[in-house]
C-alpha cells in the first residue's frame, strides 16, 4: 500500500528533537502510518541529523491480545532481524532511508504497539506509539459485456479485484462458475487468472437455452463461499413492431374540473394501430411538509376504449383530487395504457406523469423601461405562458421614495396568438411627497 492514502504517524520528538533525559546529541524523525494493512507492503522512513557515527535500528510490532491476532506471533519484527537490527551510517552526520515490510495476516481489525529503537554513538533511543492493522478490504467485480443476450450469442465476461486505491490486485480464483435460471451448474473454470489481475471468460449460448435470470459467482478460496456474483438474462428478443404514446395537457391547473388524455398506437412504419386500450388513472397526492396516509391515498378510475381509425382513444378524466384540505399537498397525475393490437392479441404498455400547476396565471414583463417619469408613456411588454388564457388584467406598480405601493390602475388588455402584448401606457403621478 506504501504511505500514499495514509494519515502519518511521526514517532519520537515532532519538532524533530529527543528527549533532553536521553545521553545523546543528533536529531531523527521516524515516518510510518498510522494505519497498517495486513499481508500488504508498507513502509517505514527514519531521518537521522547530526549523528556522528553508526547507528544500529530496529521496529517491532507488538500486538495487543485479542481474538483476531491469537493466530500470528505476538511480536512481529518490521526493520532489521534479531537482536542486531539494521547498521545505518550517516553521511556526514544525515540519513534518508526508507524500509518496506509486509504485516502479518490478521482476522479483523486490531490494535499493536510499534517500539522503534535505535542505539548508537551521539543517538540512542527506544520509542513505543499505536497504531492500528486490519485487513486490506478488496472488492470483486463481475462484468458481462451486455445485461441481456438472445439464444446462440456468447456472453463475455471478467472478473477483477481492486484495493482501496482502486489499483487490481493479481489474484487466482479458486472457482469461477455460472447457473442457470434453475441454479444449475452450467459452466466453471478453476484456478482461474488473467494477465494484469483481469480474468476475461466467454460462455457460448445454446440455441435453445433456458430463459431467463442466470448468475455468474466467484470463489477465492477452496472451499470457500462465494465473494462476488453478477446476473445477466437471456430471452427471446422481438423488436416491437408498434409503440404506445400518452398525451396529456401541457399545463394541469388544480382548478380544472377535468382532464383530457389521449392513447395513440403507431406501427413503426406510421401507420395507426386497431386495437383496444385499457387504462389506469391516478390522481394522487404528495405532501410538502409530512407523511400522512390519508394524504397520498390515490384517487383512482380504470377506463376501457376501442381505438379510433386514427389509433388514437380520448377521453375525459374528472380531477378528484383527495379532499383532505389539511394535507397541504400537491398533486400529480400518474396514467398507465396497456394498447392491445386486435387479431394478434399482442400488447404494448406506456406510463406518463404529471404534476397539477397551482399558479392561476403566469406572465412576465420585458423590455421594460428601469426608470420612469410621471407624464411620459411606459413601453414594454407582457409575455404570458402558453396555458394561460388570453385575456389578463394589467396592474402597475409605482415605487415612492423606495417603498413600493400598489397601483389601482387597471383594465382589461388582450394578449396577440403569440402570448405577446405591448404596453403603451400613460403615467400618472398617483401620490405627491414633501421635503
Amino acid at each position: 500500500m506504501g504511505m500514499a492514502g495514509h494519515a502519518f504517524l511521526l514517532l519520537c520528538a515532532l519538532a524533530a528533537v529527543v528527549s533532553a533525559d536521553e545521553e545523546t546529541s543528533g536529531h531523527y524523525l521516524v515516518f510510518v502510518p498510522s494505519e497498517l494493512h495486513a499481508l500488504s507492503s508498507e513502509r517505514l522512513c527514519v531521518s537521522l541529523l547530526g549523528v556522528t557515527g553508526e547507528v544500529t535500528f530496529r521496529a517491532t510490532l507488538h500486538y495487543k491480545e485479542s481474538r483476531d491476532t491469537s493466530h500470528v506471533a505476538q511480536n512481529h519484527t518490521v526493520v532489521g532481524e534479531g537482536d542486531a537490527g539494521v547498521l545505518l551510517q550517516p553521511s556526514g552526520g544525515d540519513l534518508h532511508h526508507c524500509f518496506s515490510f509486509t504485516v502479518s495476516d490478521v482476522q479483523g481489525t486490531t490494535y499493536a504497539n510499534l517500539v522503534v529503537r535505535a542505539a548508537g554513538e551521539g543517538l540512542n533511543f527506544t520509542k513505543t506509539h499505536s497504531v492500528v492493522v486490519r485487513k486490506a478490504k478488496d472488492v470483486v467485480f463481475v462484468q458481462t459485456d451486455k445485461p441481456v443476450y438472445k439464444p446462440g450469442q456468447s456472453v463475455k465476461f471478467r472478473v477483477v479485484t481492486l484495493d482501496e486505491n482502486f489499483a487490481t490486485v493479481l489474484k487466482t480464483y479458486a472457482l469461477i462458475y455460472i447457473e442457470d435460471p434453475q441454479r444449475n451448474r452450467i459452466a466453471q473454470w478453476r484456478d482461474a487468472s488473467g494477465r494484469a489481475g483481469i480474468v476475461q471468460l466467454e460462455l457460448g449460448m445454446p440455441s435453445e437455452p433456458p430463459l431467463g435470470t442466470y448468475n455468474v459467482a466467484v470463489v477465492e478460496q477452496r472451499g470457500g463461499d462465494s465473494v462476488a456474483s453478477h446476473t445477466f438474462t437471456v430471452e427471446e428478443y422481438v423488436l416491437p413492431t408498434f409503440e404506445v404514446s400518452i398525451q396529456t395537457p401541457s399545463y394541469l391547473n388544480y382548478l380544472d374540473e377535468s382532464v383530457t388524455l389521449k392513447v395513440c398506437g403507431r406501427y413503426t412504419y406510421g401507420k395507426p394501430v386497431h386495437g383496444a386500450v385499457n387504462a389506469s388513472v391516478c390522481i394522487q397526492g404528495q405532501p410538502r411538509f409530512w407523511w400522512r396516509e390519508e394524504c397520498i391515498a390515490p384517487v383512482c378510475n380504470e377506463f376501457f376504449m376501442k381505438v379510433g381509425k386514427d389509433g388514437c382513444a380520448e377521453w375525459q378524466v374528472d380531477n378528484a383530487k383527495p379532499s383532505n384540505a389539511s394535507c397541504h399537498t400537491t398533486h400529480v397525475l400518474k396514467v398507465v395504457a396497456v394498447l392491445e393490437e386486435e387479431g394478434t392479441g399482442m400488447k404494448m404498455k406506456q406510463k406518463a406523469g404529471k404534476n397539477f400547476e397551482t399558479d392561476i396565471t403566469r406572465i412576465s414583463f420585458v423590455d421594460m423601461p428601469s426608470w420612469y417619469r410621471y407624464g411620459l408613456p411606459i413601453v414594454g411588454k407582457v409575455i404570458r405562458a402558453e396555458h394561460i388564457p388570453a385575456e389578463l388584467r394589467c396592474i402597475m406598480t409605482h415605487h415612492y421614495a423606495f417603498i413600493p405601493l400598489v397601483v389601482i390602475r387597471s383594465r382589461p388588455l388582450s394578449l396577440s396568438t403569440t402570448g405577446h402584448l405591448t404596453l403603451h401606457l400613460q403615467s400618472e403621478p398617483l401620490c405627491t411627497t414633501t421635503t
